[in-house]
């Protein structure tokens, strides 16, 4: 895409040329209303996982009784000619249903992403993650994570990570989140209020198979500080390594288990 070129977004059945601030209105956690979205990572040209986010979001539309005046076959072409129309080879994009005031607005959001650190420097974030009927789905009501990376980035972070009220570790703002010790994988489950994110799923089938057990539950935050390696994962950035939390850092935060997923992860991508 070209530099300072106007994102071009689909906006209710409209392709219209986006300044930063519609962008900024369209974000989840600042948007008004109550629906779902999904963001997908672009890799040449095409979206990654385009069957399972299309299965969570109508899932997340049936959640919340909303009815697209689209076809999922529509709905794929746009997402096509939201990527071509962008000319994005690489990037992220979000697909967006949500009601304003008895109003439905469906948008498509395509745009390039500037590269990540290679490793990310974590806080527990002092916001809580409330429990809500709809944590398994990506919710418009992004709120809580919206304001805890933003207190990250202030206070000089790249990720937060969030308790439930019962104080047990849920999710990053943006990500899912996996420690190792002695050998053993662990997550929270879903139960606890996180997101089944789908890079989440995929870390978990893909460790079990390469021989890595897996343990999901409730755990409290001391449990996380005595991991001895973390990372965190999502659509957008795949496995991303965890240098420094809460303080600790850790000298080789892409080494042994971390790495083995990430170059799988990879070759996944360009096969």
């Amino acid at each position: 895409m070209k530099k300072n070129r106007k994102t071009i977004i689909f906006l209710n059945g409209q392709w219209i040329e986006a300044d930063a601030s519609l962008l900024t209105g369209l974000t989840p956690g600042i948007v008004r209303g109550q629906g779902v979205f999904e963001t997908f990572l672009i890799h040449h040209g095409t979206v990654v996982f385009w069957t399972e986010h299309l299965e969570r979001f109508q899932r997340g539309l049936k959640a919340y009784r909303i009815k697209l005046p689209y076809s999922i076959k529509k709905l794929k072409a746009d997402v096509a000619r939201a990527i071509d129309l962008n000319q994005l080879t690489s990037g992220r994009l979000r697909l967006a249903a949500f009601k304003d005031e008895g109003q439905l607005f469906v948008c498509i959001v395509a745009q390039p992403v500037s590269p990540s650190r290679k490793t990310f420097r974590v806080e527990i974030s002092p916001l809580v993650r409330p429990y809500h009927r709809f944590s398994h789905l990506k919710s418009i009501e992004y709120e809580p994570f919206y304001s805890a990376r933003m207190h990250a980035r202030e206070a000089g972070y790249d990720e937060a990570i969030l308790l439930n009220p019962d104080r047990h570790v849920v999710e990053g703002s943006i990500s899912n989140v996996f420690w190792l010790r002695k050998g053993q994988l662990y997550t929270p489950s879903t139960r606890c209020g996180c997101l089944n994110g789908i890079v989440r799923q995929w870390t978990i089938r893909t460790a079990r198979r390469i021989g890595i057990p897996v343990q999901m539950g409730p755990y409290a935050l001391r449990e996380l500080k005595r991991a001895e390696a973390i990372f965190l994962t999502n659509s957008a950035m795949g496995i991303k390594p965890v240098s420094e939390f809460d303080g600790r850092r850790y000298a080789r935060p892409a080494s042994g288990v971390t790495a083995a997923l990430q170059a799988m992860w990879d070759q996944g991508l360009n096969h």
